[in-house]
This record gives C-alpha cells, sequence and structure tokens, in this order.
C-alpha cells in the first residue's frame, strides 16, 4: 500500500450536548492544538497561535475548550489510541502466545505510524508534565498497563515452553517495548521503508529474541506472515484506524 498523502482529523471524545457541527469544529481544534505542541511545545504554543490556525478568534475557543491544558489531555488521549488498539488486535489471538507476542510488536507500529500519533505520542513524553497531577498519573497508569498485558504474553508463553525460561519477563517486555518504540524517532511517512515493512521486522526480531528453537524447521519470517496476514483481515473488518488504510 502507498504511504498516506494527507493527514486525517482523527475525533476526540464525543461530548454530550454538543451538536456535529460543534464536534468538527472541536477535533480540528485538537488537531491543531497537536500539531503546534508537536512543532513548538505546549508552553511555546499559546491559544492565540492555535486559534489563527483554525480560522477563529481567541476568545472564540472557549465556546469548544476550557483551558490549553485540556487540549494537551485530549491531545495525549487521542496518542494513546494505539495502545487501546493494538490490545484488541492481540487479544484476537488469545491463548497463542506467540502469535500474541508477534501481533503485539506488530500492531504497535501499524496503529501508531499516522503522522497525528506520532506527534501526539511525542508530545506526551515531552510536555506531559504539564498535565495536572491526576491526569498525568492515569495516561502513566494506562502505559503502565499495558506494559504488563506484554509481560502477561511472555509468561504465558514460558508457561507453554514456547519461550525462552531463563528471559525475566519484564525485562524481555522492557526490551520489545524499547524496540517497537524506537520507529517513532525515525519514522518517515514518505520514507523508503512502509509501517508495514518496519512492522514485519520489528515482530519477527521480537519474537527470535525469546523463542525457544529447538527441532524448529520454519524460518524467520514464516510465523510472523501468518499472523501479519491475519492482524491485516482485523485491522480492516474491525475498522482500527480507518486513516491507516493508506499508511502501509
Amino acid at each position: 500500500m502507498p504511504p498516506a498523502t494527507r493527514r486525517s482529523v482523527q475525533a476526540p471524545r464525543p461530548r454530550p450536548g454538543r451538536s456535529p457541527v460543534n464536534e468538527q469544529k472541536y477535533a480540528e481544534i485538537v488537531a491543531v492544538a497537536g500539531r503546534l505542541f508537536a512543532e513548538k511545545g505546549f508552553a511555546g504554543t499559546s491559544l492565540t497561535d492555535i486559534a489563527v490556525e483554525v480560522g477563529v478568534l481567541k476568545g472564540s475557543l472557549y465556546h469548544y475548550i476550557t483551558s490549553k491544558e485540556d487540549l494537551l489531555a485530549e491531545v495525549v488521549r487521542i496518542g494513546q489510541l494505539g495502545q487501546s488498539e493494538n490490545l484488541q488486535l492481540v487479544a484476537h489471538f488469545d491463548g497463542e502466545p506467540l502469535e500474541q507476542l508477534v501481533a503485539f510488536a506488530y500492531g504497535h507500529v501499524r496503529l501508531n505510524a499516522t503522522p497525528e500519533r506520532l506527534e501526539r505520542g511525542n508530545v506526551f513524553l515531552r510536555d506531559g508534565e504539564n498535565l495536572q497531577p491526576a491526569r498525568r498519573e492515569a495516561f502513566i497508569a494506562r502505559r503502565d498497563e499495558y506494559e504488563r498485558f506484554l509481560r502477561s504474553v511472555v509468561v504465558a508463553g514460558q508457561r507453554a515452553g514456547l519461550l525462552d525460561p531463563e528471559a525475566d519477563p519484564r525485562m524481555a517486555s522492557f526490551g520489545v517495548l524499547g524496540v517497537v518504540n524506537s520507529f517513532s524517532r525515525w519514522y518517515k511517512p514518505d520514507g523508503s521503508l512502509t509501517a508495514v515493512q518496519i512492522a514485519r521486522e520489528f515482530a519477527a526480531f521480537a519474537l527470535s529474541a525469546v523463542r525457544l528453537r529447538e527441532g524448529d524447521a520454519e524460518g524467520r519470517f514464516d510465523l510472523v506472515d501468518r499472523v501479519v496476514a491475519e492482524c491485516e483481515r482485523f485491522i480492516s473488518q474491525n475498522d482500527l484506524l480507518l486513516d491507516l488504510q493508506n499508511t502501509g
């Protein structure tokens, strides 16, 4: 599939009592805020900057938001959607730890490879301290839950005799996350490697790092490619990130 040639506006969480027109404008404001926070930082971005980009007066923003910090929280929330969608994807392979490990590594890249999600993930890393403590702790808790889920997959694979029993599950999960997170620092949607290619390579790397291969005649990508095909089917059938259909 060709790389993305447009930037989509991912819808924020619907808010009770808001008309579809207001929700569309709110989504536009959040999208602009996410881009400016990524480019200039939270402190370096004013509400005036956002208003100018959106094409409204600064005072008009308060019809849609209550504070710049609220915008930051919504930007970060959308940036974490890839994690929750990846957990859905991995759950599709329930009871199959090897397939779950491959799907986790593959999906982490595949479901975060839009410019918006790359930007918003980096916003949290750089500007998360500007969130109110309770909000920041909630986002950190979701991040930690994500890592613990991966750790549980490693443990299940060890108990099934499929993954290296000498590997420390916590360190193994940190290692896999370190690898799959690294793409956000250098991946370019219009670069020479597509998101699918990177995700496939990282999935194979994660699997080979901890898999027991005694008497296994399978090649490096045999299992990976079977899981990747099923992941793509699941993503398509469950409408995970419709804007991702052009990023592969």
